[in-house]
């Protein structure tokens, strides 16, 4: 018996079976696709860019995704200066084993110079949608008595999302920015913190695991579903080559 046969005969034996290797395949286009609207409903939410300031600096932290951002005085009209104190866990990200360690202080300063002025830091939102901060904070009993928040996308035309009265013990503030759709995507976002009401040079606010989650945008994971889908194709028409089947 030739070659030729032998292969013949062993092809009319994996045909019978081609249906099945291609309802297989199809079955796991359609998990991935079923995972995928799991994923999107469940939210999936990463952790941005966080700030635990243990290493007593102003760069962000792991376990958050950038690690670049840095929080700084405001170009314009910003706070004089930072120093650091005793942080706390409240707010502390899944997975910082640090502890409480240090945590971020702003004074009033000398003739109360820091009334009214601002911090900020700048994050890349591209691929993100439904963004949200939060953050844990205190004041001193003659500190800053408001914090306003607000956002940009181009570090001037700033919009109020929010104003936190702190109080003398850490308490955890978020805010829900999910519907603000033009932050999402973006190359450049800044969140801004404007502190007022300090009534004592040494009067002070504490800010401490500054969080900023989002969830990645849904074309994310279609690329991925996509390329599953891809491979399964070039596999199925590859089979049926072999074994005859129409594809």
């Amino acid at each position: 018996m030739t070659a030729k046969c032998l292969i013949r005969m062993e092809l009319s034996r994996v045909k019978p079976r081609c249906v099945s290797w291609f309802r297989l395949l199809s079955s796991v286009t359609v998990l991935c696709l079923a995972s995928f609207l799991a994923s999107t409903s469940n939210g999936q939410t990463q952790l941005v860019t966080y700030f635990n300031f243990n290493d007593s600096n102003t760069t962000a932290d792991l376990p958050g995704l950038e690690l670049t951002p840095t929080i700084i005085p405001s170009p314009t009209n910003g706070v004089s200066g930072f120093t650091f104190t005793s942080g706390t866990t409240v707010n502390l990200a899944t997975g910082d084993l640090t502890g409480a360690g240090q945590a971020l202080t702003v004074t009033g300063g000398a003739s109360l110079v820091n009334n009214g002025k601002s911090f900020q830091f700048t994050i890349n939102t591209v691929g993100l949608t439904d963004l949200a901060l939060s953050y844990a904070t205190k004041r001193s009993p003659t500190g800053f008595t408001t914090q306003t928040l607000a956002y940009s996308t181009d570090g001037i035309n700033f919009t109020n999302f929010g104003t936190v009265t702190p109080t003398s013990s850490f308490v955890a503030y978020s805010f829900d920015l999910s519907a603000v759709d033009s932050l999402e995507n973006q190359t450049s976002v800044t969140f801004r913190y404007t502190l007022m009401g300090a009534t004592n040079a040494n009067g002070n606010n504490v800010f401490d695991n500054i969080q900023v989650t989002g969830v990645p945008e849904p074309s994310t994971w279609v690329a991925g579903i996509l390329a599953v889908g891809a491979v399964g194709f070039t596999q199925r028409r590859r089979f049926a080559r072999l074994a005859g089947c129409t594809a």
